[in-house]
């Protein structure tokens, strides 16, 4: 099939051949530390604090800390390591890019008052709130479940469990009709997949019975999410500091992976490959408060609105397939496809306190929390509908809590030395967790992951010479993922002639193949990988006060 398609016709393919799913809303609304190298080293616990740039994407009230101008600049060093365990057995992947972290302006206007409004402060600046440059690759062995299997199950669950058409699936137009799953089509043009020789539009894995694989699967994932950060903030009596952040966002997020598996037993050997970039931008506004109610104790409370994003997808994938039992090797390719849809992140809830020691030293505590089950999906047309996916948001995911706590020490007027701790929780429900339902990905990518949450250690050190300051950070981050090649649980069964309409008697196999004994033994299914993310950063903040 030639790749080549006019914008149209993509645009008519829809939901049926490629929609995001919950996974992909739940990538694009984490967001990590963010900010200057003070703030970070400090573990983003600058809630209450105040008076540093990074505050205009945490809690805007502290932009009205601020007494002069200040710019500053700050540059970032990132390493990235994975070690993702399978089966028993590692490998280790590696990415380093530098990146710009922050930089940003304020301004801060003396009103002339005595009482009332003394400060009106403005600032501008730019904050990466996550980085998704990594590389992860993982193997298996022995797996008595395939890619196929699960591109069978696909193609018979389709049309209420009657199965797809196997004319549509070899149709000259399987990739533009609008009614054909891209899924099911490459993996038939592929070779992965054969109609069953007794039912009609049923299809079993090309795979003889009972034959095991290896598998591999490479991942290599680029991109980010900046906030141009809109902030105005004022002073009152010194005791209350009220701001509010317009925020902007901009989204750029590509991976492009590589999964294949050889037979255990033949020389059969098949691959997927699948390319996605994902871009677009979105808006919120930030709220916050901080109160001086001690001149030694600073109180914060701020909420952000959830992010509305309008995203935009470029993918294809291309598939081949070397299967001992077929006449000959086969490969197939989508066509390019563009889907432009809508996304609403969570809302976040901000509450900090800081203490000051003696003027020398502080103590600043941060916690926020975010209900990832009120993530929305929507089309931006009245022909498609998320409902589905965003019914399986609100049973998948739940709340998140981040705890943040840093602290500073003055060891002479001129030189400070900082060090922090933030964590945030998995927001994975245990239904996923435990792998006890399919999770439906987007279209041809099958592959999908989700973290158990993830810790930040910092440390710093800041130096002053007038009205110019230099801070060097050091963040190191462990993750805890998991990686799946598919979804481990979807329904298998042995005849077809069992599917009845409109939907099957109820089976629990975790991924079995189609010829495979439906009996409650211990299976080797589709296995996840356990991947241990840790990325060590180096960050400089250049700034100077006017």
């Amino acid at each position: 099939m030639k790749k080549i398609i006019a914008l149209s016709c993509v645009l008519s393919i829809s939901l049926y051949s490629f929609s995001q799913g919950e996974m992909d809303a739940y990538k694009y609304s984490t967001t990590e530390l963010s900010g200057t190298a003070r703030s970070m080293s400090m573990g983003g616990a600058f809630g209450a604090l105040g008076g540093d740039i990074s505050t205009m994407s945490t809690n805007p009230g502290g932009l009205g800390i601020y007494r002069s101008s200040e710019f500053v600049i700050s540059p970032m060093l990132r390493y990235n390591t994975t070690k993702a365990t399978k089966g028993g057995y590692s490998t280790d992947d590696s990415k380093v890019n530098a990146v710009l972290q922050n930089f940003g302006f304020v301004g801060s206007f003396y009103t002339g008052n005595t009482s009332g409004l003394l400060n009106l402060n403005f600032g501008f600046a730019l904050n990466r709130l996550a980085n998704f440059n990594r590389n992860t690759t993982s193997r298996g062995f022995n797996q008595a479940t395939s890619i196929s299997d699960y591109i069978a199950y696909k193609t018979n669950s389709t049309n209420n469990w009657q199965g797809e058409n196997v004319n549509n699936l070899d149709a000259t137009d399987a990739y533009t009709s609008g009614t054909t799953n891209w899924m099911s089509a490459l993996g038939y043009g592929s070779g992965m997949i054969s109609e069953d020789n007794v039912y009609n539009n049923y299809y079993l894995s090309s795979l003889s019975a009972g034959e095991t694989v290896n598998s591999r699967l490479n991942m290599e994932e680029k991109g980010w999410i900046d906030e141009y950060a809109l902030s105005m903030a004022g002073n009152i009596n010194n005791i209350v500091y009220a701001g509010l952040t317009v925020g902007i966002q901009d989204l750029n997020y590509s991976s492009s992976t590589l999964y294949s598996e050889s037979s255990t037993s033949s020389a059969s050997y098949l691959e997927l490959g699948n390319f996605l970039e994902t871009t677009g931008t979105g808006w919120n506004l930030k709220l916050g408060l901080l109160f001086r109610p001690l001149s030694f104790m600073r109180l914060g409370i701020a909420y952000h609105t959830p992010t509305f994003y309008n995203l935009s997808d470029y993918y294809y994938a291309s598939a081949s397939s070397d299967i001992v039992t077929l006449p000959q090797a086969y490969s197939d390719n989508t066509e390019e496809g563009v889907y432009d849809y809508k996304l609403q992140t969570p809302g976040k809830l901000l509450l900090s306190y800081a203490v000051f020691i003696d003027n020398n030293a502080v103590l600043s505590i941060d916690y926020d929390y975010s209900d990832y089950g009120s993530m929305k999906l929507d089309a931006k047309d009245y022909n498609t509908s998320f409902d589905a996916d965003n019914d399986l948001i609100k049973t998948d995911f739940k709340g998140a809590h981040t705890f943040r706590i840093g602290g500073e020490v003055k060891v002479d007027p001129t030189i400070s030395l900082r060090a922090g701790w933030a964590t945030t929780s998995s927001c994975i429900n245990a239904s996923i967790k435990d792998e006890k339902f399919e999770v439906p990905t987007s279209g041809t990518l099958p592959h999908y992951y989700f973290d158990n949450g993830r810790d930040f250690y910092t440390l710093g050190v800041g130096f002053r010479f007038h009205e110019f300051f230099l801070d060097v950070a050091y963040i190191h981050k462990v993750q805890n993922l998991k990686v799946y090649d598919f979804s481990p649980y979807f329904v298998v069964k042995d005849n077809p002639a069992l599917y009845t309409s409109p939907t099957p008697a109820t089976y629990t196999p975790y991924g079995l193949t189609l010829d495979d004994a439906l009996v409650g033994s211990n299976l080797n299914y589709n296995q996840p990988a356990k991947v241990k993310d840790h990325t060590n950063s180096l960050m400089v903040t250049l700034g100077v006060k006017f």
